[in-house]
Parts: C-alpha cells; structure tokens; sequence
C-alpha cells in the first residue's frame, strides 16, 4: 500500500478518491475514521475551505499535504512512491521464506487484523498466524451490540482461514479513541488510562460473555488464544478467566463432544505485555 498518493480534499476533508487517500481535520481522533479509509489517512491536521476542490499531493510520512504541488513537488513524491514500490518488491521476495534472525534464531512473523477481510491480506503477505485481532472493530461497525452468532461467524471465517496458524482474539476494546455511541460512555480526562477494554467488559459481563461463548464455539474450527486487554492487577485475570471458564464449562455441557473436545482444549489464555 502507498503511503501517499494524489487525492482530492473536499470542504470536510471526508472524501477521497478511490486511489487517494483521506486528509481529515479533527479536534479528537476517532479510530472509525482511518478505518473507513483503511489506514491510509492524514489525521488532524488544520483543513482550508478554500481547497475544497483542488488536488493535492499527500506525504503520509511526516503528515504533510501540499495542495496545487508544483512540479519539483510532484516530482518528489513520484520519486519516493517509486521508491516505496521497490521496497514492496523486495518485501515479496522474501514471502515463503523461514524467518531467521541473524544470529539463527527462528521466530514467527504474526499479522495483525481488524475484521475478517484482513485475514486474505494476512495470507497473501505469508503470515505465520494472526498475533492480534482487534475485536473491537465488530463493535465500532455496528449500529448495536453485535450479537452472539455475528460475532461468532466472524472468529470462526478467521480460524477456518488460518487453517491452524494460531489466532490471537482480543477481547474487545472500547473506549479512549475507540467510542461507540450505544455504550454510552462518559467523557473522561484521560481516557487512555480510563474507563475501557477488560474494565468495561469486567463491569457489564452480559456483553462480555456473549463474546467469551462466540469466541469459544469459534475455537473448535481453528487454534484460538484469548488475549485480555488493559490488565493491571492480579485481580482482574483473575475475573476475566473465571468468566471464560465459566462460559466453557457451560458448553461442554450442552455441545457435542465434538465440539468440547476442541473448545476446551484449544482455548488459552494469555496476559498482555503490560502484565507480564
């Protein structure tokens, strides 16, 4: 994907031309707007009404918009997409190939994702398994709650497509740059360190469980791993897994051995760096 390309700004700087990329003013960063750019966005910076209309040259790597460029400027860019198109060649050569470090270390190279069109984008560029899916994004493009069977198909197209990779599901996280209206969330001085993810799921367990249950019936088509967000304290695993035990005993209950077998199994837990 090009960092910058020419793209037409409009009085809002909310429209972009399919090969262009968007040039949003705003006082707050709202994560819904890069991804219905899907990433390729300039946000925050101060929008003249006057270029409403005009053509403008997008640098994405310092964040700078030259509206009307001159032809040096054009040329500048045009030099360093061209550059940026040689490194995505040389990136291609390398796909299929073990990743070793240089003193002979083998590691793994995850994606990460943020619904389930991005797992084609994970396998065309070799991924080894999905390190994070952000799950929050099922939530910010709905207009509710997403229900239990939504978000299940939705884990379950990532696991049967990594066909074994490892799939790594954050538990939701909403709040600081992540709103979404239906939660009704106040406005915090630091939302950042405030109220969101596991604190928000930990507070209201109705929806946090109907994602445990969609998580672990996703489990028995793929190899899946729970991934809690924001966890500060000893306590707060501690909830967090109760649930999703809870919610595992309560399918090897009522599922097929089938599916218990995996769903049980298959199902991990893991704490992220923050804890560690």
């Amino acid at each position: 994907m090009r960092t910058f390309e020419y793209a037409i700004i409009d009085e809002l700087g909310i429209h972009a031309r399919p090969a262009g990329m968007l040039v949003k003013e705003v006082k707050k960063f709202d994560s819904k707007i890069t991804l219905s750019a899907k990433g390729k966005a300039v946000i925050g910076i101060e929008i003249d009404k006057g270029w409403n209309g005009k053509t403008a040259a997008v640098d994405g790597y310092t964040g700078t918009v030259y509206v009307e460029p001159d032809e040096e400027c054009l040329a500048r860019m045009n030099q360093r997409m061209e550059e940026d198109e040689t490194k995505k060649r040389l990136m291609q050569e390398l796909k299929g190939k073990e990743t070793i470090t240089r003193d002979g270390r083998k590691i793994h190279l995850y994606a990460n994702i943020g619904n389930v069109a991005d797992t084609m984008s994970a396998l065309q560029n070799d991924a080894e398994g999905i390190g994070l899916f952000r799950s929050e994004f099922l939530y910010l493009e709905s207009k509710d709650f997403p229900t239990e069977e939504e978000q299940f198909q939705a884990y379950k197209t990532v696991a049967e497509s990594m066909a074994g990779k490892k799939v790594v599901i954050r538990t939701l996280d909403i709040g600081a740059d992540k709103q979404v209206d239906y939660f009704n969330l106040e406005r915090e001085e630091n939302p950042a360190m405030g109220y969101r993810a596991i604190r928000i799921c930990l507070d209201r367990p109705e929806i946090f469980r109907t994602q445990l249950r969609a998580i672990l019936r996703a489990s028995a088509f793929g190899n899946i791993s729970i991934m809690f967000p924001m966890i500060i304290s000893l306590a707060g695993i501690s909830m967090a897994h109760g649930l999703a035990s809870a919610e595992s005993l309560e399918q090897i209950l009522h599922l097929p051995e089938r599916f218990w077998r995996w769903g049980w199994t298959n199902c991990q837990y893991r704490l992220p760096l923050s804890f560690r």
